[in-house]
């Protein structure tokens, strides 16, 4: 288990190499995997691919409003590479937003020029790594 913990690489191997291995246990006893009690239906892979909708992260400037005293958290992930990286999340209503960094230097001016700021929202312009955000106080 430390070997998991030290190479991410070597752990994301052995979770496909699972996942494989129940994936071949269930195509041929026609059972699904021990301790699997969900029915698993087979569908063909244009039927999946046609249904396949690609992840999305929801960010703060999705939000109409935010509060100042909502709780964020740092959630780590690891690239396909083995790079590491960290993002902060808010929490609403059961989903994640994640709140760049330059919205917290940013709020962190609008709170110094006003200390009794409850709410605000993220305007977001551009894409990829020319995003710029701007807090506007509410």
């Amino acid at each position: 288990m430390v070997l998991c913990h030290t190479i991410p690489q070597t752990a994301k191997k052995l979770k496909k190499l699972t996942r494989f291995k129940e994936f071949v246990t269930f195509t041929h006893k026609s059972q699904p995997p021990e301790g699997d009690t969900e029915d698993r239906k087979m569908v063909s892979i244009r039927e999946e691919a046609n249904n396949y909708e690609t992840p999305k992260t929801l960010n703060i400037a999705d939000l109409d409003s935010v509060s100042v005293n909502i709780d964020i958290q740092t959630k780590d992930f690891t690239k396909e590479d083995g790079e590491q990286f960290s993002i902060m999340v808010c929490t609403v209503e059961d989903k994640e937003y994640r709140v760049p960094k330059s919205v917290l230097a940013d709020l962190k001016a609008q709170l110094t020029a006003n200390p009794e700021l409850k709410n605000f929202k993220v305007n977001k312009a551009g894409e990829g790594l020319k995003t710029n955000y701007t807090v506007i106080p509410l």
